[in-house]
C-alpha cells in the first residue's frame, strides 16, 4: 500500500518531530509543548467521567515511556445527528478534531466530502507492524486485530473505496424493555395457565413477532383493567430501525453497494420483490398501529423511555445503549430485559453503538499531522484495550458492550454479568441471546440519508401525511436517490 509505505518510512522523522514539539513548542500553537489530540463524542457523564480517568492513565504511560507530552481533549458534538453538521463546520474552519465518533453511514459522508485525503484508513496503521494492535504493550495493547468482534469491525469495511474508515469503541443492538407487572396481567387474559405455571418471562422471551403482535392486542382490549394510564402496549424507538431490522429478518434487500456505488435494493419496481415487501411491512405497521397495537418515536415524538416510566406502555423497544434512561425508579414497578422478539424465525438485529473514525486537518502540514494521529491512534489502540475497553463499557456506559472478545473472558466482565443489576441484564442479553447476529448495511454516499428516509416513510404513512404505503417508500426512494446523485 502506498500509504502504508509512506507512513512507516516516516516513523523515524516523527519521532525526531515529537521530540522537537515537545522541547520548544507546539502542535497546536499558543506556545503549547504538548502534542494536541482532540475527540469530538456524543456521550453522557458517565462514558465521559470513564474516559477521562482513562485520558490521565493514558498521558502518564506515554510520558515515561515515550517521554512525550499529550494533551487529549473531550469536544462534545451533541448527538449522533448532529455529527456530520458539526464535523463540515470544524473542517471549513479549520479546527477538525483528530478522531470523532461516528456511525459509519456519517464516515461515508466524510468521505464524499472531504475524500480519503482528509478522512483516514485504519488499514495504514492495521497493516504496519510497528503500529499495528499489540504493539505498544505498555498500554495494554496486547491483542491483535482478530480479538476484535468481528461483524463489529467489519462495520467499518463496507465502505465504496476499499480499507477500514471506523474503529468499533462502545457497541449496542436493540433490546425490548418490559414491565413485568403490566405483561403478567395481560397475560392473565391471553393465557392464564402461563401465570400459574410463572413462565410469563420465559413466554415473553421466546415470542415470535406475530405472536407478539396477538399479546398486543389482548393488551391494548385490556388496557382499563391492566393500567389506567396504559395507552399503547409496545413502542418502538427508532422507526427506520424497526423497518430495515425487518426488511432483514423477512429476506428482502434493503441496500449494497454495486459496481463501487450505494444501491436501493427496494428499488426494483412495483412488482419487485423487494419493493412489495417494503410496502407489505409499512401496511403491517399501519395496520397494528390504527388498532392501537403499537407506535413510534416518529409518531409522538418522545422517546419510549418516556411513556414507559409513566406506565404508558408495555413494552419499550429501542437501543441496549440507552437503556439505562428506561429503567423505573426503584419500587415503581418491575422491569426486565429480552431480545426483541423477531419474524420469519430470523434473528437478526441492527448493530449500533460508537465507532471512532480518524480525521486529517486541512491547516495542518502533513508532518504535523501523521504525528497527531500516531499519537491518536496510540490511545485508540489503549482504550479499545482488552482491560481499558472492559472498564469504560462497564463502568461507564449504560448498556454498550465491549468490542473485543477477550474482554468477555475477564474477571470484570464475569463479576458484572453475575451482579445482575440492569445495566448486566442488557449487557447479558446482547452478549447471550443475541450473540453477534448483528446487519451490518452497506455504507455509502447517501445511506445515512436513505436510513432517514425509511424512518419518515413508517412515520409519515402511521400519521396519514401520505396516503398510501407504495407512496411512502417512493418517497423515501426519490430522497434518497437525490442525495446519493449529488
Amino acid at each position: 500500500m502506498k500509504n502504508n509505505k509512506r507512513l512507516v518510512f516516516g516513523l523515524a522523522s516523527l519521532s525526531l518531530l515529537a521530540a522537537t514539539l515537545v522541547g520548544c513548542g507546539g502542535n497546536s500553537g499558543g506556545g503549547s509543548n504538548k502534542i494536541k489530540i482532540v475527540f469530538g463524542h456524543t456521550f453522557g457523564d458517565k462514558i465521559e467521567t470513564a474516559l477521562n480517568t482513562r485520558i490521565k492513565m493514558f498521558k502518564d504511560l506515554v510520558k515515561e515511556n515515550e517521554g512525550v507530552d499529550l494533551d487529549v481533549e473531550l469536544l462534545y458534538l451533541g448527538g449522533y445527528s448532529d455529527v456530520s453538521t458539526k464535523i463540515t463546520t470544524y473542517f471549513a474552519d479549520g479546527t477538525l478534531p483528530t478522531m470523532t465518533v461516528a456511525y459509519p453511514d456519517a464516515v461515508a459522508d466524510f468521505i464524499r466530502q472531504f475524500g480519503t485525503k482528509y478522512v483516514v484508513n485504519f488499514d495504514d496503521y492495521i497493516n504496519d507492524p510497528e503500529l499495528t494492535f499489540g504493539t505498544d504493550r505498555y498500554l495494554g495493547d496486547k491483542e491483535g486485530v482478530d480479538d476484535f468482534v468481528q461483524s463489529f469491525l467489519q462495520e467499518g469495511q463496507q465502505f465504496t473505496v476499499e480499507g477500514t474508515y471506523s474503529i468499533p469503541f462502545l457497541k449496542s443492538s436493540e433490546v425490548m424493555i418490559y414491565n413485568v407487572d403490566a405483561a403478567t396481567e395481560a397475560m392473565r387474559y391471553y393465557n392464564p395457565s402461563i401465570v400459574s405455571e410463572g413462565k410469563v418471562e420465559q413466554t415473553i422471551a421466546n415470542f415470535t413477532w406475530d405472536e407478539f403482535m396477538a399479546f398486543a392486542k389482548v393488551a391494548y382490549e385490556h388496557r382499563s383493567d391492566i393500567n389506567n394510564k396504559l395507552e399503547v402496549p409496545v413502542f418502538y424507538d427508532s422507526d427506520a430501525n424497526m423497518f430495515i431490522t425487518q426488511m432483514y429478518q423477512e429476506g428482502y434487500q434493503y441496500s449494497s453497494i454495486k459496481n463501487g456505488k450505494g444501491h436501493i435494493d427496494f428499488d426494483d419496481g412495483p412488482n419487485g420483490v423487494n419493493y412489495k415487501g417494503a410496502v407489505s411491512l409499512l401496511d403491517d405497521y399501519k395496520d397494528w398501529h390504527t388498532k392501537g397495537y403499537l407506535t413510534t418515536k416518529g409518531v409522538v415524538g418522545t422517546y419510549a423511555s418516556n411513556y414507559f416510566k409513566e406506565g404508558k406502555c408495555i413494552f419499550s423497544i429501542g437501543s441496549s445503549g440507552g437503556g439505562g434512561y428506561t429503567f423505573p425508579s426503584a419500587g415503581t414497578f418491575t422491569s426486565t430485559v429480552c431480545k426483541v422478539p423477531y419474524r420469519n424465525n430470523t434473528p437478526y438485529y441492527i448493530s449500533q453503538g460508537a465507532s471512532i473514525a480518524f480525521l486529517r486537518n486541512p491547516t495542518f502540514s502533513d508532518a504535523k499531522n501523521e504525528l497527531t494521529l500516531k499519537y491518536a491512534w496510540k490511545f485508540l489502540k489503549y482504550i479499545t484495550s482488552t482491560k481499558q475497553n472492559t472498564y469504560i463499557c462497564l463502568k461507564g456506559s449504560e448498556g454498550y458492550v465491549p468490542v473485543r472478545t477477550s474482554c468477555y473472558s475477564t474477571e470484570e466482565y464475569f463479576q458484572f454479568i453475575e451482579e445482575g443489576d440492569n445495566y448486566a441484564k442488557l449487557a447479558k442479553v446482547v452478549t447471550d441471546d443475541i450473540n453477534g447476529r448483528y446487519i451490518n448495511t452497506a455504507v455509502f454516499s447517501g445511506s445515512a440519508t436513505l436510513r432517514t428516509a425509511v424512518g419518515s416513510a413508517v412515520t409519515e404513512y402511521l400519521t396519514g401525511k401520505v396516503a398510501t404505503s407504495s407512496g411512502a417508500i417512493d418517497a423515501a426512494i426519490n430522497t434518497a436517490k437525490a442525495d446519493m446523485e449529488e
